[in-house]
């Protein structure tokens, strides 16, 4: 059952293949969100209906994995097998989706900067609670173009 809220990190490589990764509460540190080691990965071609599912899933998993605060490596150089964050995430836009229960889904894309993400605020797309299908997926594709290297 899913949690009143969620976060789910979501990176597109250059074959427009996405890396989705649920978020918990760190236990480290207090008021954070980090990533768990649990991917879900979307090769192309994926239908708008197999994107929703793993979102959905991903954000289903908010709190109930706990987050490797202690690890060296984040969750994407692990995925990418690059060390460092800045070479893992080099050629990778990211997007993210934050659930919440009484608003439903805001989708944020963000603009890749020297030392991280961005988010472009202007460009964030809000989806109801209650959503047809396909209409998370679209906002979703909305967002991954809007999202920049």
């Amino acid at each position: 059952m899913r949690d009143n809220y969620g976060f789910v990190s979501i990176f597109i490589d250059s074959f427009s293949n996405l890396y989705i990764i649920p978020n918990s509460p760190s236990k480290k540190y207090e008021g954070s969100l980090s990533q768990v080691e649990k991917v879900f990965k979307l090769a192309v071609p994926y239908t708008d209906e197999e994107l929703e599912q793993k979102v959905n899933e991903a954000l289903d998993l908010f709190g109930v994995i706990e987050a490797d605060d202690e690890g060296k490596e984040s969750v994407i150089e692990k995925v990418m097998g690059i060390k460092g964050y800045s070479k893992a995430t080099k050629t990778l836009k990211y997007i993210s989706i934050y659930w919440d229960f009484e608003k439903g889904y805001v989708v944020e894309p963000y603009q890749k900067e020297k030392r991280g993400y961005t988010v472009l605020e202007e460009r964030t797309i809000d989806v109801v609670r209650d959503y047809k299908p396909g209409q998370l997926a679209e906002s979703i594709q909305q967002a991954l173009g809007f999202a920049s290297i």
